[in-house]
């Protein structure tokens, strides 16, 4: 199967009730037969967030989306 993962987005939500949330971008292939056939990307965070959030052990809500050429 092949991926193309746009970004990465986790949502934090703090003692006040407010949400940060953090944007890591990819806009690659996630595929061996894709890109250059790699399956592990290194996401940096978007808008210089220079802190990253907590370990996260679940994922609450995955989206994905068709992409033309994927598999």
């Amino acid at each position: 199967a092949s991926w193309h993962l746009d970004h990465v987005e986790i949502r934090r939500l703090d003692k006040n009730q407010k949400t940060k949330t953090f944007i890591f971008s990819c806009r690659r292939w996630l595929a061996k037969g894709e890109d250059d056939g790699s399956i592990v990307r290194d996401l940096l965070s978007e808008k210089g967030q220079l802190q990253v959030p907590e370990r996260y052990n679940e994922c609450e809500e995955t989206n994905t989306q068709d992409e033309p050429g994927g598999s």
